[in-house]
């Protein structure tokens, strides 16, 4: 062993002793001062019979988890640590102690440490009494000590996690609580932790996630509180599917008259359920099961028995029922006139409608907030009252001293109207008096992507996220109008250009916000498509770290680490994760059989792959899995069908390449003909004649031999896809926009080139000047309408051809903009 490194080791054992002796010190002060075990506020909740009023949801997002003010009494407990406990009969005695709250316990654990310095037990035990005393940097060494000798002990990560979050250092405590519940044996106590977060965070879908996660480990049969939690999560998500699914096990439990009834509060839960996804035979049965008790008198259960009622036609019962209710809050109002909003127009009553409108319109916040006027609108725009209901806000907004929020009701209603100009006119006249309000520069952005202005969609996102850098959905906006998939495509080789222009934008959105596991996870499908494997295989890992029960981030890390021919163990063990948290998931059934595909169990992996087909049916990826399956086993037909099929989609570079691949060596070809169809917004349609595609010393020739195509110079290109279909462009059905986009983009001198500040003009001139590998010059037709002469592709082969298509457009390329598409040929 060299000097430098003994000289290591010394310091080390130095600086071990010298964190023992520190803690001992620090031991030695009180444990008391300010210590109450008083209970939370979710406690205090669960026993004050109030929650079917109101939902737990403001209980939940607003509960105090501060266990370092409750004592720590649930952490001094004997945690898997026995081999390295030197003197267990003293060290249970500390223990005791400690939970006494007897001052002798820290000049116990002192003394104690002073002899076992090297006791992890003991050690961990002083890290919860400095926690106590939030000693927090001295807590966090012993913990350290304690990690590195057992890092599959799962409770020093929710002690690191709750020292964090005391000092509100979320983004250092949440990686903590994170590792403590996706151990082997993991803490369920940072599962409070990290749904109280995401709640705070207003991550709805990952709260479910974990509260999902947290309540496996329980006993599945007991209804608890646990269980409810996880049921009002899906009651503010609208769920209700899923609520139905968690609470009829216990549909056939006995219900006595207390409000403090767990069984009482799952039948109103359900009973809720069943009456807004119209299973009404369901919900009439919990209905007779609660009927003699008080349950059928709170506000939730009326509310569903007036659904019940209008389910069954009898509407007059339902309104009856509804104006008989007397809501304590203007919330319950709404929710009370939203219903009878609904009964009346069950019962064709338009003037009962307008006074439930007026009455929901009169209970809300001023100045008028979106989200609480949102579920009128959505309603009104449906049954014809949305010009009645804009009358009122337009009114409200006339009379209102601070009106930005009535203003952004106001446009927003207009949207959903489809009255697209009036939105933005107010929207503008908005930006005069509140040029920094970011909802309005968010909401023009929306407007001028929906009308193809991508450069001012841009320009409006990037205002609101430099206002609102928190918002994600406001980057996630800038992205996607950065890299529109109206205008790029993945199959195209231009891919991993065109990702490192957005690639920065996320850069800036992760900086501002670092715990969005959805950032993460979109950068990583962003690197993945443009075959940037080790970057997604890194943004994926961080995803998981952040949202470790996130299906997608799973799988998707699983099937980066497959494509890079990377540690197959480590996929193994993500997918299993994935298929225990979803096992009917198709992306995991689909990662599942490409990974048993690499592993070669060939046989196995065709069955899963199959069975992921089944319910993805069209699914490019699966189909590319399917097609090297097939190859591996010697079916020659099925891999060469598979990868045409594959090949129709967007694919990455590192999957499109394997399949042209196999094209080539197991169905090679010195010519390519095959037949050319006309084609229309319908789809494909007759015959015309046939394409031939020989290879030549330029690159490849092509001789079409047709009839009936349009007589002078027509354009003449390669595109991307093996297919002739028609697609869906804003709407409406063009045809062969299956074929995407014109081949070879990459190939000339705009790969790379950003053209993103360019000029209409600008952009008008570079593609009369720059042409696609794949754009061939005009073929020239006479006025029989048969071709003049065959046309000379230079540069090409007939390999990177294969599954690939031919377009015929109807007139010639001008300033590099072709004319309708007229005639297509597949490349097979």
């Amino acid at each position: 062993m060299s000097c430098t490194v003994r000289g290591k080791l010394r310091l080390v054992v130095k600086s071990i002793a010298f964190a023992t002796a520190l803690i001992t010190v620090l031991l030695s002060t009180s444990l008391h001062a300010g210590l109450t075990a008083t209970p939370t506020e979710l406690e205090k909740r669960y026993s004050s019979g109030i929650w079917s009023d109101s939902g737990l949801m403001e209980l939940l997002s607003k509960s105090q988890l501060n266990d370092i003010n409750r004592g720590m009494a649930e952490y001094i407990v004997a945690p898997p640590l026995q081999d390295s406990v030197k003197d267990p009969e003293a060290l249970s005695f500390i223990a005791q102690l400690m939970l006494a709250g007897d001052p002798r316990a820290s000049q116990g654990l002192a003394n104690y440490l002073k002899r076992y310095p090297e006791d992890m037990y003991g050690l961990y035990l002083a890290s919860v009494a400095l926690i106590k005393q939030e000693k927090f940097s001295q807590a966090e060494a012993a913990l350290k000590r304690v990690i590195n000798a057992y890092p599959d002990f799962s409770t020093p990560y929710v002690l690191m996690g709750i020292m964090a979050f005391n000092e509100q250092r979320y983004a250092k405590g949440v990686p903590h609580f994170n590792r403590a519940v996706s151990a082997e044996r993991p803490d369920l106590r940072g599962y409070k932790y990290l749904i109280w977060f995401n709640l705070q965070q207003g991550n709805i879908s990952d709260a479910i996630d974990y509260t999902e996660q947290r309540n496996q480990w329980l006993d599945g049969e007991a209804l608890s509180l646990e269980v409810l939690e996880l049921a009002e999560l899906y009651r503010v998500a609208q769920r209700y599917v899923d609520i139905t699914h968690l609470l009829s096990p216990y549909e056939s439990l006995p219900v006595m008259n207390d409000e403090n009834n767990l069984h009482y509060e799952a039948k109103i839960r359900l009973l809720e359920a069943y009456s807004l996804i119209g299973e009404t035979a369901k919900g009439l049965a919990v209905y007779s099961s609660i009927s003699q008790t008080d349950a059928v008198k709170l506000f939730p259960s009326l509310l569903a028995q007036s659904r019940l009622l209008n389910q069954q036609g009898n509407h007059d019962e339902a309104i009856a029922l509804l104006e008989g209710l007397e809501p304590r809050s203007n919330q319950l109002i709404r929710l009370k006139e939203l219903e009878l909003l609904k009964s009346y127009t069950l019962a064709g009553n338009n003037n009962g409608q307008q006074i439930a409108v007026a009455r929901y319109f009169d209970s809300l916040s001023r100045p008028l907030q979106p989200s609480e006027i949102a579920p009128l609108g959505e309603f009104s725009m449906q049954v014809g009252l949305g010009n009645s209901l804009i009358q009122l806000v337009m009114s409200e907004l006339n009379e209102s001293t601070n009106n930005l929020s009535t203003l952004l009701v106001l446009s927003d209603l207009h949207l959903a109207a489809g009255d697209t100009y009036e939105a933005n006119r107010l929207l503008s006249q908005g930006l005069v008096k509140y040029p920094d309000a970011h909802e309005i520069h968010y909401r023009q952005g929306v407007l001028f992507y929906n009308d193809m202005q991508n450069d001012e969609a841009k320009a409006a996102f990037t205002k609101a996220t430099s206002l609102a850098p928190t918002q994600i959905d406001y980057w996630m906006a800038l992205i996607g109008a950065a890299h529109d998939h109206r205008e790029h495509s993945h199959s195209s080789g231009m891919a991993a250009n065109d990702h490192k222009s957005v690639l920065p934008l996320f850069d800036q959105a992760i900086a501002a916000n670092p715990l969005s596991s959805e950032l993460y996870y979109e950068k990583g499908l962003t690197a993945y498509s443009g075959s940037e494997l080790a970057l997604a295989q890194e943004l994926f890992a961080k995803s998981v770290s952040l949202t470790p029960f996130s299906v997608p981030a799973l799988a998707m890390q699983a099937m980066t680490i497959i494509d890079s021919d990377g540690d197959l163990s480590l996929a193994s063990a993500l997918l299993d994760k994935a298929s225990n948290i979803d096992s009917t998931n198709p992306a995991v059934i689909d990662t599942q059989g490409w990974l048993l595909t690499k592993q070669g169990s060939l046989d196995e992996g065709k069955s899963v792959l199959e069975r992921a087909l089944a319910l993805m049916p069209s699914d490019e990826a699966v189909l590319a899995h399917l097609a090297v399956n097939r190859k591996m086993m010697s079916d020659t037909k099925g891999a060469l069908d598979y990868s045409l099929l594959a090949l129709r989609g967007n694919l990455p570079d590192h999957m499109e390449t394997p399949l042209r691949e196999i094209l080539t060596t197991l169905d090679p070809r010195d010519v390519l003909q095959f037949p050319i169809h006309k084609i229309n917004n319908l789809g494909v349609a007759q015959s015309l004649g046939t394409a031939e595609i020989t290879a030549v010393d330029e690159g490849v020739m092509v001789k079409v031999d047709a009839e009936g195509l349009p007589p002078g110079l027509n354009g003449l290109h390669f595109h991307e896809n093996p297919s002739c279909d028609a697609g869906m462009l804003n709407g409406e059905q063009k045809a062969g926009l299956a074929a995407g986009e014109h081949y070879g983009h990459d190939m000339t001198m705009m790969a790379g080139m950003d053209m993103s500040s360019m000029t209409p003009e600008q952009h008008r001139m570079h593609m009369a000047m720059m042409k696609p590998k794949g754009d061939l010059p005009p073929l020239e037709v006479d006025e029989s309408g048969s071709v003049v002469a065959p046309v000379i592709g230079k540069g090409l082969t007939l390999n990177e051809l294969r599954g690939r298509s031919l377009m015929i457009h109807r007139g010639p390329d001008v300033d590099g903009v072709s004319g309708p598409k007229y005639a297509c040929v597949v490349i097979e």
